[in-house]
């Protein structure tokens, strides 16, 4: 499946920084689809997501656990949203995995409709994280996958849920 670049996080510039790029064309745009990520930005304009609490001192509790996809910009899944013309992108399901004190994981799965031509996706990105009370920072390691290998922040309750900001208003909601 074709990938149109993430707007919704960027890589670091290896210097710590977010890396401010201009979006190119997409790639097979209107033959493969587009990248489901980017929708998180376009929602980010169209829906206005749930954020959570912060608190920016110390490590405030342990997050470790498997946190459940429930919705993205506040629409529940399965989420259908427009990709073009004669293009559909369904997210169906996702997790947000806090494996140790400072590594996670995150897998989305998805599906792209063009033109009658239906592409089921999985994608899975691992990373490391760092945590400011309830406030999260996320690192995704690059991988051939190109979907992943973006930075983004995120907040947990302090016990059962995570809202996860791919792009201000497009808040991705977790729970266990």
């Amino acid at each position: 499946m074709g990938r149109t670049p993430r707007v919704a996080r960027q890589p670091l510039d290896g210097k710590g920084g977010a890396k401010v790029t201009h979006l190119p064309k997409p790639p097979n745009e209107g033959v493969m689809g587009i990248n489901p990520k980017s929708f998180l930005a376009l929602m980010g304009v169209l829906v206005l997501g749930a954020c959570g609490g912060d608190s920016s001192t110390g490590v405030n509790g342990d997050a470790r656990g498997t946190y459940t996809l429930q919705s993205i910009g506040g629409k529940a899944l399965p989420l259908t949203v427009s990709s073009g013309a004669t293009s559909t992108t369904t997210f169906k399901s996702g997790s947000l995995t806090i494996i140790t004190s400072t590594t996670f994981s995150e897998t989305l799965s998805y599906e792209t409709n063009t033109s009658g031509a239906v592409t089921s996706t999985t994608s899975t990105c691992l990373g490391t994280y760092t945590q400011h009370g309830t406030s999260f920072s996320f690192v995704e390691t690059s991988s051939a996958d190109p979907n992943c290998g973006f930075t983004y922040s995120g907040s947990w309750n302090g016990s059962n849920a995570f809202t996860i900001n791919f792009n201000p208003g497009a808040a991705a909601y977790y729970t266990k």
